[in-house]
């Protein structure tokens, strides 16, 4: 499958996008190729799309760049997507920004962290929107069985605890 038409797959049966909406995309040099397939994608769907590119060095990124905060503040998105490198030292900067994104409660936002061009051409990504359909389906009947189950517990030690499931 084509990696644009992945991602705008993804932006309309994932986050719900909608043409008119306004897309932030926010990726590291590592991520480009994902970052510009999501851009293509939105650009397809009718969506106002803006690409910003963080700088990559080899340190560890701890402060959030200004331009984020800009965008965010700014309300000039109603959607963001963030692809970073796969790097878990910088597990903290992500949950920085994903706390500013979404500590407004308004914005919709794809965390994409260690994402590949190839999830999106023949992996986990790859789907139409049929199999998104599908897999939703899926996802609510798991959902739903997840909320009734009641009954008999049943009793698993997990490290030093016990995990109870209640199955009917």
């Amino acid at each position: 499958m084509n990696a644009s038409e992945s991602a705008r797959n993804a932006l309309q049966h994932v986050l719900g996008a909608v043409e008119g909406e306004r897309l932030a995309v926010i990726c590291d040099a590592p991520a480009l190729q994902v970052g510009e397939a999501f851009t293509e994608g939105a650009l397809r769907l009718g969506l106002w799309t803006r690409l910003l590119e963080l700088e990559a060095g080899p340190e560890v990124r701890l402060a959030v760049p200004k331009e984020i905060y800009n965008i965010v503040s700014s309300r000039a998105a109603d959607i963001f997507i963030t692809i970073f490198r796969e790097s878990e030292k910088e597990t903290p900067f992500r949950v920085k920004i994903i706390n500013l994104i979404t500590r407004y409660r308004r914005y919709r936002l794809g965390h994409c962290p260690g994402i590949t061009i190839d999830m999106l051409t023949e992996g986990a990504l790859a789907l139409s929107p049929e199999e998104h359909k599908d897999l939703q389906e899926s996802a609510q009947r798991l959902l739903m069985r997840l909320a009734s189950a009641a009954g008999d517990p049943r009793h698993q030690p997990v490290g030093h605890r016990h995990f109870i499931l209640r199955i009917r």
